[in-house]
């Protein structure tokens, strides 16, 4: 064909008629196809501008597109786990980007959030979906909630009382109580909120004390220290309270200090010394002589002489209850006593309790006639009759009474 021959297709039965249209450019048949640019590489190896010039105009079947020669076939499944390329198209997952030769950006559909920045802090804690992070910023990066503060797993949960017993924990921080700073696995440093107050210094002096607590502490500075009150000077448990009244009879302990009655020494489990004020008189030392008599304060003492040692007063001499006052006349009407001895009347002798043996002076043996005929004895004294006389035992001296003596 020679150079610049246009060659153009004519409908069947073309007789050369001039006045036939031309149906297109080219060889027959036509090829109707757009003009857009998408190209393809065509089975033949041939370039083609589009698909449909490949499969319609040619009638080569497209082996991929762009240009040739093609890419070895990248296969991926349907996985749905969008991505968002450097090219800024959304990727069904990696799979496809990589057949693209695109590298992610980030997961998720374009765009990418704005870059998320942490430091290398080394504080682990564990996220909800159960991945250890380093630290929590790097958790919320990940939009993961922290479950715990520390690496997975996290422990079982520690539940406490809403009681309010603040304390201070060994990290510096406050715990409602105790209970949540052992949750929080931090041992507690002190009572209260904090900081914590200087260190209490003690000496090491045993003197244990019951603090309010219920605790024993080794002396009353180390119950200060923990800011407990002391309830008793000894070992828990405390005593039940010891009453008494507020009578004043004041005695010396056995330690050397006053209390106001014996049962305030008692309460203090201390021993009376001596009734009174401290200190007390020097010991009174008496024999161990039995001879019972009855003090004014109604108890028996083996003789009068440790009843004067106790400053109490001889009520009777016998064993008490002392029995109730014997009250006679001064008649005298002279008996003689089972015992011996004389008494003023029968009354008097009744009072002492002796049995009355005959009803005139002992001895009751000597019988002298019923007159009176006065007789003066060597002693001064006057009997009825010398008979009367010499039963006493008297030395006669003369007839009649002893004579007045005027001064």
């Amino acid at each position: 064909m020679p150079p610049g021959y246009i060659l153009n297709c004519y409908p069947k039965g073309y007789d050369g008629n001039s006045n036939i249209e031309v149906a297109c450019s080219g060889k027959c048949p036509c090829c109707n196809c757009p003009s857009s640019d998408d190209p393809v590489c065509g089975s033949d190896g041939n370039d083609y501008p589009n698909p449909c010039r490949a499969t319609t105009c040619a009638n080569v079947e497209v082996a991929c597109k762009g240009k040739c020669p093609c890419a070895p076939q990248c296969i991926c499944t349907e996985e749905f786990q969008p991505v968002c390329g450097e090219d800024g198209t959304t990727y069904d997952n990696k799979c496809f980007a990589g057949c693209a030769k695109v590298n992610v950006k980030c997961e998720g559909r374009c765009p990418c959030p704005e870059p998320c920045v942490c430091t290398k802090e080394l504080n682990p804690v564990c996220g909800a979906d159960g991945n250890t992070y380093s630290n929590p910023c790097l958790a919320k990066c990940k939009n993961v909630d922290v479950k715990c503060n520390q690496s997975c797993p996290c422990p079982e949960p520690c539940i406490c009382s809403t009681e309010f017993d603040p304390v201070c924990g060994s990290d510096g921080k406050d715990y409602s109580n105790p209970c949540q700073a052992g949750c929080a696995k931090v041992n507690v440093e002190c009572k209260g909120r904090c900081p914590c107050p200087e260190p209490c210094v003690c000496t090491k002096e045993l003197n244990p004390v019951c603090g309010a607590d219920g605790n024993t502490y080794s002396n009353p500075c180390l119950a200060k220290c923990k800011n407990v009150d002391v309830k008793c000077n000894q070992r828990c448990p405390c005593p039940e309270p010891c009453i008494c009244t507020t009578e004043f009879d004041p005695v010396c302990g056995s330690e050397g200090k006053d209390y106001s009655n014996p049962c305030q020494a008692g309460c203090a489990k201390v021993n009376v010394e001596c009734k009174g004020r401290c200190p007390c008189p020097e010991p009174c030392v008496c024999t161990k002589e039995f001879n019972p008599v009855c003090g004014a304060d109604e108890n028996t003492y083996n003789n009068p002489c440790l009843a004067k040692c106790k400053n109490v007063d001889v009520k009777c001499n016998h064993s008490c209850p002392c029995p109730e006052p014997c009250v006679c006349t001064t008649e005298f009407d002279p008996v003689c006593g089972s015992d011996g001895k004389d008494y003023s009347n029968p009354c008097q002798a009744g009072c002492a309790k002796v049995d009355v043996v005959c009803n005139r002076q002992c001895p009751c043996n000597c019988q002298c006639e019923l007159k009176i005929e006065p007789s003066c004895a060597e002693n001064g004294h006057t009997f009825p009759s010398r008979c009367y006389l010499e039963c006493q035992g008297q030395t006669f001296k003369h007839a009649g009474s002893e004579p007045l003596v005027l001064i």
